[in-house]
């Protein structure tokens, strides 16, 4: 915006009037440019007002006096209404001054002739008439405009629950606002809430934010990206929606527009401890496995895949029977998401990796061919339902529970399994390069020699996959 400036820490806006040697300026009192943005466009409508209609005042026969300030009342529908208080000043010819008086209303009361003008700009002691609009009762609260937005996302039959988790924070915040009361101080106390949020969010649902924040004691929190998704929202819901539903509000700029976290900058968490192999032991020794005590097959199968392949969960889920095959005389699990419901957490995911003899060993292969249906049957047909999210994968976290009734297994859970993977493929001399190909790293951990030109054959995976070994854990489990 051209005519906001900052002087130290704070903004202000000023602009030259015609004819005039000063600008006028004032003070937005504000530090936060999305802030100082949006009250500046009052200004511009202001002074545009004044130049599209051409005021012009006899400055001798004006009293000065009975000059209060300008106010704009916004309608329901939008439209404007600019009026003078207490009287309505009648537009006559040629005045250099009448921007001045209008910007300034009662703080030029005290001038009785135009050189005293320049005496007052900018550092007048007397207050300027600021035109903030004066808002009407009918314009929408943000509970108001939230529903409307979320009939706007049905109607593009996009999924409500997402939407209806981000906007519940910022309605308990701000919702008995009017839609341009929202500034950077709201979102910036939102924003600073969100990063006290616990990951698993779906015990707390009803609870608000500060409830949540006095009752959670644990450190899982929200990532910076958690945070940013919120964010992201917000920003479309103002930028986009409000400030073309409702064009002549002032909204211009979101007060969240400022607030992206770095995410590189996320805290660290220790929420993805591996298992050591005396947690192998006790999981492995458990009913579940020994006695075949399960009532599905993912229930048995899944961490006995993620312990030999280091697999997501969701990558475990939508494996099909045409995913099982054979390359270069080894058997395979192709890894992707051609089909419907699958899900892959980043292109590093899309891989082909031979399965370890030990797993064949278990059964393994038995299994797959004694699954009915065609090649397009995933393995595991009693997982119905795919999130967007998560795919299939969501049902292997009941595995997070039950190995809690064997013994405390603090910070571990499913995905567990894949640092413990890692973990022993780097232990036994694996270099990185090929543990990413096997576990599916993200491809900007690697360069661009690594992503495109270094191209590992089927037998160098499977020479260095059959480098660890579970044995000693699952030997009692062959059939």
């Amino acid at each position: 915006m051209s005519h906001l400036y900052k002087r130290g820490d704070v903004y202000y806006y000023r602009r030259r009037i015609p004819s005039a040697s000063k600008r006028f300026c004032v003070s937005l009192k504000t530090s936060n440019h999305a802030d100082a943005s949006r009250l500046a466009s009052c200004y511009d409508y202001y002074f545009s007002q004044i130049i599209i209609n051409r005021m012009k005042f006899d400055f001798k026969n004006i009293n000065f006096d009975n000059i209060s300030k300008l106010e704009v009342t916004i309608g329901a529908d939008g439209s404007r209404t600019l009026k003078t208080t207490p009287e309505e000043i009648n537009a006559t010819n040629g005045d250099k001054f009448s921007m001045l008086l209008a910007a300034f209303g009662s703080g030029l009361s005290v001038i009785h002739s135009p050189s005293q003008i320049p005496s007052v700009l900018p550092d007048s002691s007397v207050p300027a008439a600021v035109p903030v609009p004066v808002f009407d009762d009918s314009l929408p609260t943000i509970d108001e405009a939230i529903e409307l937005y979320r009939k706007h996302r049905i109607s593009k039959k996009e999924s409500m629950a997402k939407f209806d988790t981000h906007f519940k924070r910022l309605s308990e915040i701000c919702g008995s606002m009017r839609i341009n009361q929202v500034t950077y101080k709201h979102a910036f106390e939102i924003v600073e809430k969100l990063k006290q949020m616990p990951w698993n969010m779906r015990p707390y649902f009803h609870l608000s934010m500060d409830d949540i924040i006095d009752q959670y004691d644990g450190d899982k929190c929200y990532t910076y990206s958690n945070v940013n998704n919120y964010i992201d929202r917000y920003n479309s819901f103002f930028n986009k929606f409000l400030a073309s539903v409702f064009p002549d509000s002032n909204i211009r700029v979101s007060p969240f527009s400022t607030l992206r976290l770095d995410e590189e900058l996320t805290p660290p968490r220790m929420d993805k401890v591996p298992f050591e192999h005396q947690d192998l032991k006790v999981i492995f020794r458990s009913n579940r496995f020994s006695m075949k005590d399960f009532s599905h097959n993912y229930q048995y199968w899944g961490p006995l895949i993620a312990l030999y392949t280091g697999a997501r969960r969701a990558e475990i889920a939508q494996i099909m029977k045409k995913d099982v095959y054979m390359v270069d005389d080894y058997w395979c699990i192709d890894i992707n998401d051609d089909d419907l419901g699958k899900k892959l957490k980043n292109i590093g995911s899309r891989r082909i990796v031979p399965i370890h003899q030990e797993l064949i060993d278990l059964g393994f292969l038995d299994f797959v061919k004694s699954v009915n249906g065609n090649p397009d049957t995933r393995i595991f047909r009693e997982i119905k339902k795919s999130t967007d999210k998560e795919g299939f994968g969501r049902p292997l976290e009941e595995f997070n529970r039950y190995i809690r009734t064997l013994a405390k297994f603090e910070k571990k859970y499913f995905h567990s399994f894949r640092g413990t993977f890692s973990s022993d493929l780097h232990a036994e001399g694996v270099d990185y390069i090929t543990r990413y190909r096997l576990s599916g790293r993200a491809e900007q951990s690697r360069t661009v020699e690594e992503k495109h030109y270094i191209k590992l054959k089927m037998k160098t995976l499977h020479e260095n996959l059959h480098k660890v070994s579970y044995w000693q854990f699952v030997q009692h489990l062959k059939p």
